[in-house]
């Protein structure tokens, strides 16, 4: 089983001055969002077995979401709703790139639990990351999930996902991207996420500086139009980014996420083996992260279409 820990809301992207309708799932403009939902509906879609750990307010919002998931083919057992609230909201803005700047509105309870989760196994796959995994109202609550699932032997993959967000080096926040990258297999940056974090550096440099925090893991860093990098057993390894014409970004690092974990299954691999992960494996991953990637931008929606990656 997949599990995709994170945040839950309505998606709002606008493009200019007006709204712009992102397909058929639309409900007052949005669709269901957030990066570790994005990946389990694309990995769904992609026929993988995937179960969303998150928060849900208990409205008409929700419904609607709830709705989504399920008939996408994600697992929904373990998304907590709170009565008498409202779900959040992330309304996004595109810019001439088709990048998005985010605004949020969240409406949580001022103490929150995730559904317990049990039962994992080595085979399984754990995603988790973006600003919720820093957010001390939850943080000791998924890092129970965390914990859990490395006892159990499962992966466990990072993605941070703070763009340009910078974070200070004495703060809790970076303690808590600190933990994160140490209790992951695999962490899945993005240039901008990088930069953050340690400051304008070479693609080496950004790279080695996860692997300083965590010598163990498998360093990825995607650079949208540019590709993908990987540093792996003192190797840098380079894929190209599939030329398509963009639509909207919204979703694409998500996108990698769920066409790196496709490949990581398909693949037979394990938190176990990862020491014996041979480079041409490690192309073949970041291969797959690029397809759904593309996919994903090449599209109006968060995620790839239901038939599918190209």
């Amino acid at each position: 089983m997949i599990y995709a820990l994170g945040e839950s809301l309505l998606d709002i992207v606008w493009d200019g001055r007006e709204p712009f309708d992102k397909g058929r799932e639309i409900t007052k403009n949005g669709i269901p969002g957030g990066a570790m939902l994005n990946a389990a509906v694309s990995l769904a879609r992609s026929g993988m077995p995937v179960r969303l750990i998150s928060e849900l307010g208990e409205d008409a919002v929700a419904g609607f979401i709830l709705e989504f998931l399920q008939k996408n083919g994600v697992d929904t057992a373990l998304v907590r709703q709170y009565p008498g609230l409202p779900t959040s909201v992330a309304i996004a803005r595109l810019d001439e790139e088709k990048k998005p700047v985010y605004h949020f509105e969240k409406h949580y309870p001022e103490k929150r639990r995730l559904m317990p989760v049990q039962d994992l196994t080595p085979t399984d796959v754990l995603l988790f990351g973006s600003l919720y995994s820093l957010d001390n109202k939850v943080r000791p609550e998924l890092l129970k999930v965390l914990h859990a699932a490395r006892r159990a032997g499962s992966a466990i993959i990072y993605d941070p996902n703070i763009r340009q967000r910078k974070i200070s080096p004495d703060g809790e926040a970076w303690n808590s991207v600190m933990e994160n990258i140490k209790l992951a297999h695999v962490v899945k940056a993005s240039d901008e996420d990088l930069m953050a974090l340690f400051g304008a550096q070479s693609n080496q440099v950004l790279l080695n500086r996860l692997m300083d925090i965590n010598p163990e893991v498998l360093a990825i860093m995607t650079r949208g139009k540019e590709g993908v990098l990987a540093y792996w057993k003192g190797e840098m390894i380079e894929r190209p980014a599939k030329k398509v014409m963009v639509k909207s970004t919204v979703g694409a690092g998500d996108g990698f996420n769920a066409g790196f974990i496709y490949g990581w299954v398909h693949e037979k691999l394990n938190a176990q083996n990862l020491s014996e992960l041979e480079t041409v494996q490690v192309k073949v991953l970041l291969e797959y992260g690029v397809r759904f990637s593309a996919a994903v931008c090449s599209s109006l929606e968060n995620y790839i279409p239901e038939s599918g990656p190209a």
